[in-house]
């Protein structure tokens, strides 16, 4: 998988980085346990999960001065 490492990218979220409730690793893991929540819970799909995680990834990632493509 060495071939795969000039494609890596790194993300916003870590476990236990203690950031606190308006913490960027605290908010997009909300955003992220919300949608997995949604799933299990049959009340979305996969797809429609997706359509409305990127607008709330942006929100959040925005007060930290990060833009979403």
């Amino acid at each position: 998988m060495i071939a795969l490492a000039p494609e890596a990218k790194s993300w916003f979220l870590a476990d236990e980085t203690n950031d606190g409730v308006n913490g960027i690793n605290t908010q997009v893991g909300l955003v992220f346990q919300e949608a997995i929540d949604a799933i299990v819970a049959g009340e979305e799909n996969v797809k429609g999960v997706a359509e409305i995680l990127l607008p709330d990834l942006q929100k959040v990632l925005s007060q930290y001065g990060i833009r979403v493509r």
